[in-house]
């Protein structure tokens, strides 16, 4: 079957034309010039009790409206979703962070790579026992949906990322980045 033919068996099965479709998913509130009565057509219905198509999908664009607000706030209420927690700049940083402990590149953080990230970070002496207690913070194999929920729940209730650096600015006027011991 060919697209000609496809179209032709959407447009039997659902009543509307390709244009039609093409602009309804393009963009809903620009199909409003459906709408518009036509000038030899009067009413609702054309010959045979057949409503016309612009009107259908005028009414289908309201029940679309109505229902959009009701399905963002479903997403946001929810809170289920790890990544609704975040800013997505914020989780392409948690992404960075993942894949540079994700050090043999499994998709999942384990001791090697924990080890692996201390020992890339100047600390080569961590005891088996800290990696262990590390690990045992996280419910199963430490995935990235997982590490961004850990964290997710760390931050929890911590101050915005601005008023931290804020805060430093105050022990740090002269802005180099750098805290004296007896501060």
């Amino acid at each position: 079957m060919n697209g000609e033919e496809k179209a032709e068996k959407v447009e039997k099965r659902t009543g509307e034309s390709r244009a039609v479709r093409g602009a309804d998913r393009r963009d809903r509130n620009r199909v409003s010039w459906l709408n518009v009565e036509h000038p030899e057509r009067k009413g609702d219905e054309r010959e045979g009790g057949e409503t016309r198509k612009g009107d259908e999908i005028g009414r289908r664009q309201e029940e679309m409206k109505k229902e959009a607000p009701k399905k963002a706030k479903k997403r946001t209420e929810g809170g289920s979703n790890v990544f609704s927690m975040f800013e997505q700049p914020q989780i392409q940083e948690f992404k960075e962070a993942f894949t540079i402990m994700d050090q043999n590149r499994d998709g999942s953080i384990d001791k090697n790579d924990l080890r692996d990230t201390f020992a890339a970070l100047g600390r080569l002496n961590v005891k088996q026992e800290e990696i262990d207690e590390m690990l045992k913070e996280a419910p199963g194999p430490i995935n990235f949906t997982v590490f961004l929920t850990m964290f997710g729940e760390k931050l929890k209730g911590a101050d915005a990322e601005e008023t931290i650096l804020n805060a430093f600015k105050v022990f740090d006027p002269e802005g180099k980045g750098t805290l004296k011991k007896d501060e």
